[in-house]
């Protein structure tokens, strides 16, 4: 019988490589997000929501149960407030990457499954560290999604639910040939900073994915697994210092 697995964000960059790796790797998989898929996958299902309406979203995960709790969900939904939302981006976001997934935690331990429910978060560095050319509210709720992911950790012991997070720095989301000669520039000068001189790569991701669904992890609970190749350990003042 095949596990299943959801992944809330399916049809961006990451959230679509994710699938096709569940998948490959003999799960079920459901998608939920804004916007179908460009192709049809095997064992694959899609549901469009918008995470922004809680309530629908609550029903529809009610609903999918009925087909089994799932052993895995994987978030990689993300929020990008436009210029002109203002302080509405704070709820906004704030309903997409914080209340969605703690509802649905919550719908998990309301029903009891015998399923052991692995949650993966993915956020950013903006949820540890300030980005200069980020603002403020994107901070704000990947930070209180890096602390959602600790307090279900904890919480969710006792309903057999862990969850980690995955922290990722810059990563190539398409073959670095089809990036423009700005970012390659970009992207080869933080490579030189990573253990092994390159930029993380879909590939990189779906390694840590793969270890923390495998059943050899079941004793890593509640952490921040760090994706950059060291360069957030890396002190601003010595990248300052050798760029000159």
């Amino acid at each position: 019988m095949k596990k299943i697995a959801w992944v809330i964000g399916s049809t961006k960059p990451l959230g679509s490589a994710l699938v096709n790796y569940l998948v490959a790797s003999n799960f079920q998989v459901t998608g939920f997000s804004r916007t179908p898929p460009v192709s049809k996958i095997d064992h694959y299902q899609h549901r469009i929501i918008d995470l922004q309406a809680i309530d629908e979203f609550e029903k529809l995960c009610k609903h999918e149960l009925e087909n089994g709790a799932p052993n895995v969900i994987i978030f990689c939904q993300r929020y990008r407030a436009g210029q002109s939302e203002g302080a509405a981006a704070i709820e906004k976001g704030f309903r997409v990457e914080v209340l969605a997934p703690y509802f649905l935690y919550k719908l998990l331990k309301t029903i009891g499954s015998e399923v052991k429910t692995n949650f993966i978060f993915f956020t950013s560095g903006a949820s540890k560290d300030i980005h200069l050319d980020i603002d403020f509210p994107y901070h704000l709720y990947k930070s209180s999604a890096l602390m959602l992911s600790k307090y279900i950790a904890v919480k969710g012991v006792v309903s057999g639910i862990r969850s980690n997070s995955v922290v990722l720095g810059e990563f190539l989301k398409y073959p670095l040939e089809s990036y423009g000669d700005h970012e390659v520039d970009k992207y080869r000068k933080l490579s030189t900073y990573a253990t092994n001189q390159s930029i993380c790569s879909i590939q990189d991701i779906e390694n840590v994915v793969g270890f923390l669904i495998a059943d050899s992890s079941g004793y890593i609970n509640g952490q921040e697994i760090f994706l950059d190749g060291g360069f957030s350990s890396i002190s601003v003042e010595s990248l300052i210092r050798n760029s000159n």
